[in-house]
Formats: structure tokens, C-alpha cells, sequence
């Protein structure tokens, strides 16, 4: 929502029931469900870990994604905090489509660096990566 919708979204006498999802919309006081995807990617990358993974991609999302942001911060400090020596995870850039996540995949599976597994918190990638990966494109 741009600051120009806020805006005018404010200036009306009358408002619909509304509840905004995920993120708040700056400049307007409304009711807001949020998630906490730092704690979210946390918990992720240490399942992974967990699970005896030691070399853990990141699909990470659109850089100026707030949600995105977190996501990539939570993978890091996970790598850092629970496991220093994998700290130097791989990270392939996407965005919230489909097509993006195939390419960021791509780039991860055509690199040398081997993978044991691949965190993609975005939806469209995730979709994308489980119908690309073959057994033996991530190894330990």
C-alpha cells in the first residue's frame, strides 16, 4: 500500500471491517495480525540443523520485504548461534514468484558448493525447488 492509499484510506468516514495480515500499513491505525519470521526462520533453520544437515542453502526473498529481511536474518544467527562453522551458508536471491524461485534454485543446484539442504521460506519457491530437486542434487 503506498503512503498515497494510506492517506486517502484515512481520510474516509467510513471504513469496511478490515484486518491487515502479515504487515502493518504505515500511516493507518488498524487492527494487525503479524508473525514473527525471524522467530519463524529460527526455527526452520534449526530443524534443519536438527536433522543433521551441514551445508544449508537460502532462497532468500525480495530484498526490500520486510518479511523477507527477517527471514534472512533468522537463517544467519541460526547458522551462527547453533552452528559457526556453517555460517557461511549459500544464498541464492529470489523474489514472490514462481519463476524467480526456479532460477534461484538453478543457480544453487548449478553451483560447485554442495548442499545438504535448502531453507526457501518464499511459497512460490518452495513449490518450485521440491519439483526440481532430484535424489543426489543435495548430498551430504
Amino acid at each position: 500500500v503506498s503512503s498515497a492509499d494510506a492517506a486517502a484510506l484515512a481520510a474516509r468516514k467510513y471504513m469496511p471491517p478490515t484486518v491487515v495480515a502479515l504487515e502493518g500499513v504505515e500511516g493507518l491505525t488498524l487492527p494487525t495480525v503479524r508473525v514473527d519470521h525471524t522467530a519463524a526462520a529460527v526455527s526452520a533453520t534449526k530443524h534443519l540443523i536438527d536433522l543433521g544437515h551441514t551445508r544449508i542453502a537460502h532462497i532468500a526473498g525480495p530484498q526490500l520485504s520486510p518479511m523477507a529481511r527477517h527471514r534472512h536474518e533468522g537463517f544467519l544467527n541460526t547458522l551462527r548461534n547453533f552452528s559457526p562453522e556453517r555460517a557461511s551458508g549459500q544464498i541464492a536471491q529470489g523474489q514472490s514468484t514462481v519463476e524467480s524461485g526456479a532460477a534461484a534454485m538453478r543457480e544453487l543446484l548449478d553451483s560447485p558448493m554442495l548442499k545438504t539442504a535448502v531453507f526457501a521460506p518464499i511459497p512460490s519457491a518452495s513449490v518450485k525447488m521440491t519439483v526440481m530437486v532430484n535424489p543426489g542434487d543435495l548430498r551430504s
